[in-house]
């Protein structure tokens, strides 16, 4: 047998050297002597008897570590019981695409919501009980390398211009220590449907997020104008469950306006106005997060530039979207935030539907809550999402044919620019 190369001093004997050297005499000893020795190897090497043993019987069964060994049959830990099962990871991929790509810290408490709603004769009953009682983390790894397949950039369209300055004193900052503790008090952020280029006329949408239920509204419209938003905030209010008391937004110049300050400054209509500081959209996260949610993933970063268009839009944002968004779809709010080292420990509150935490709050009226107890009652979220898909189909089809009108008129504005040459 070769002798054993001797350790550097102050550093341990490498185990698998000496397991090399030695397995064939360790496994020609007793029992008695394989416990002295494991006791006197693990010492020597400075690492657990389990350890050691675990190594030695490796190299005895790989006579040295030079053959393949035999697959361990008693795999430590939990055994594994969704990995294998491709009937229940293409159920779990087909309602996360149809409850339209969830966060999977709230998708196990949607599967609760919507459900029910669904026909027993396509899901069997043992599939529905292993979907039910799994939890967000293991969703999030059966469903990592799916995910990965709809990713998608984004960019911000908002200006803030140097003749803000008059209208940034007159609207207050919002303080960074501001709590919420009732509803109606609206985050909004305007979102460009303007393809790959920001010039020209193209449809924008004024998405809202109440900070305390997260209920979300939206409008969509033509042009950025000041008297746009001011109609569309008109229009959201009357869809809001609950009076508006407070307007939050980033300073651009589509909120930062005589048009939007005298309405919400006008006693009959009067919301207080604030707005957050430049280049920190953290100052209006919550709205923020719902433009990807409320406004891209259904209608994507394409170019809107007709009316009809918009007018689709707008039908879908008023009925189909906001119903599934509201009543079915829970989300998550923050409960404390605490920094420890260089990271920060977050903890949420259990996920909750924009349409459970108007129940909960005490500042809505009974009737108020009693008419949308009673409107929830008439919708199905399956259906509700049907009759959601086929009209975004129609919204593709509208979009292919504005595309096909742009470019037919295309060649006659080129010939007009040569002729006025």
């Amino acid at each position: 047998m070769n002798e054993i190369k001797q350790p550097v001093a102050g550093k341990p004997l490498s185990i698998q050297v000496y397991a090399r050297h030695c397995w064939k005499r360790y496994s020609e000893m007793p029992k008695k002597e394989k416990s002295q020795f494991l006791s006197a190897l693990s010492q020597d090497c400075q690492c657990s008897r389990q350890h050691a043993r675990r190594v030695m019987g490796r190299a005895v069964s790989t006579e040295g570590f030079t053959k393949a060994g035999p697959r361990p049959s008693n795999r430590r830990g939990r055994k594994a019981i969704y990995c294998n099962d491709d009937e229940l990871i293409r159920w779990l991929q087909e309602f996360w695409r149809e409850l339209n790509f969830p966060n999977t810290k709230v998708f196990p408490k949607m599967l609760v919501e919507w459900l029910p709603y669904f026909s027993e004769a396509e899901l069997s009953v043992e599939l529905r009980k292993k979907i039910l009682v799994m939890s967000g983390s293991t969703m999030e790894k059966l469903l990592r390398s799916y995910k990965r397949e709809h990713g998608k950039k984004h960019f911000a369209a908002t200006k803030n211009k140097g003749r803000l300055k008059k209208m940034l004193i007159r609207v207050p900052e919002r303080a960074l220590d501001f709590k919420v503790t009732t509803s109606g008090y609206i985050e909004g952020d305007t979102v460009a449907h303007c393809g790959d280029s920001l010039q020209g006329r193209h449809g924008w949408t004024l998405n809202s997020c109440c900070i305390h239920t997260a209920w979300t509204e939206s409008e969509a419209f033509l042009g950025k104008e000041q008297e746009s938003i001011v109609a569309s905030i008109v229009v959201m209010r009357e869809r809001f469950p609950f009076p508006l008391r407070g307007w939050h937004s980033d300073c651009g110049s589509e909120f930062l306006n005589e048009a939007v300050c005298g309405y919400l400054e006008d006693p009959k209509n009067y919301v207080v106005q604030t707005h957050g500081r430049a280049y920190k959209k953290n100052d209006q996260a919550r709205v923020e997060q719902s433009n990807w949610t409320q406004v891209r993933q259904s209608f994507g970063y394409e170019r809107v530039e007709e009316q009809k268009v918009i007018d689709c839009m707008n039908d879908i944002y008023r009925n189909e979207l906001r119903i599934l968004r509201n009543f079915f779809t829970p989300t998550l709010k923050q409960k404390s935030k605490i920094r420890v080292g260089s990271k920060y420990k977050r903890k949420f509150h259990a996920p909750q539907t924009p349409f459970e935490r108007v129940m909960a709050d005490a500042s809505v009226s009974q009737n108020i809550k009693d008419k949308l107890r009673a409107e929830k009652a008439r919708y199905n979220p399956f259906e509700v999402k049907k009759a959601l898909d086929q009209k975004l189909k129609f919204f593709e089809k509208l979009l292919q044919n504005q595309k096909k009108n742009s470019e037919k008129s295309k060649p006659a504005d080129n010939e007009a620019s040569k002729e006025a040459a």
